[in-house]
């Protein structure tokens, strides 16, 4: 191939990366008080219900990402949920709930969200995928979400 035919391919390759514009956006939300975030769980003994105190969060939360096709990237957007605000009901189960989560090296689950993205049949199904950290683990997961805007 003509070396000059492989110099105008990378020049137009440049011309057309350099000229892909991808706009960062922010915003923030807040979480009301009527939210609720809930962790089930059970033991060989007993199940449990333990209830986040969502007026405990530093609102509001900013978000950071950015706009595709289907979906939406996001940049360091995440929930931090202070274990000790989590409510299961009594003093002792509470304590065993902090020792579950070995709250004392890991004071915090971490919710780190990644991308929103729809449904390729359906615009109107949309998927959250993030990371999630509890006590020391995280695990990558990716949940249905339904998007309700604020009525004027």
């Amino acid at each position: 191939m003509n070396p000059l035919k492989h110099i105008f391919i990378l020049v137009t390759l440049l011309v057309t990366l350099a000229f892909t514009v991808v706009t960062k956006e922010s915003t923030s939300v807040v979480i009301t008080p009527s939210s609720k975030l809930v962790i089930n769980g059970k033991t060989n003994i007993n199940s449990f219900t333990c209830e986040f105190n969502v007026l405990k969060l530093k609102n509001p939360i900013p978000i950071f990402y950015k706009k595709g096709a289907n979906n939406m990237l996001f940049e360091n957007t995440v929930l931090v949920l202070d274990n000790n605000c989590f409510d299961c009901g009594g003093k002792e189960i509470n304590n065993d709930f902090q020792k579950l989560l070995k709250s004392h090296q890991f004071p915090q689950i971490h919710i780190k969200l990644h991308e929103i993205t729809t449904a390729v049949n359906n615009k109107d199904s949309l998927f959250a995928r993030f990371d999630i950290s509890i006590a020391g683990v995280t695990k990558s997961c990716t949940i249905p979400v339904e998007l309700k805007q604020k009525e004027a």
